[in-house]
């Protein structure tokens, strides 16, 4: 299965959560940057920025949120 790019799914977070916290906002602007769970962003792989989105985002909720971070936990090989 293929996925789609972390770029586009940060660039889909931004739309639907606007007001995100810090954590989750830096992480989710950090993977603006990056493809895949496998490019690198400063020292950090894409999925570092996938478990600490995740982790930040603990508090999102809704079908979007839902979604999301299903599709993310698939890219680094978590289960929903």
């Amino acid at each position: 299965m293929e996925h789609r790019s972390l770029r586009t799914i940060a660039r889909e977070i931004r739309v639907v959560w606007p007001d995100r916290p810090a954590g989750a906002a830096f992480y989710a602007s950090e993977m603006e940057h990056l493809d895949t769970v496998d490019c690198l962003r400063h020292e950090h792989d894409g999925r570092h920025m996938v478990r600490q989105f995740l982790l930040y985002s603990c508090g999102w909720v809704g079908e979007d949120a839902m979604r999301i971070r299903c599709e993310l936990k698939g890219m680094i090989g978590i289960d929903c």
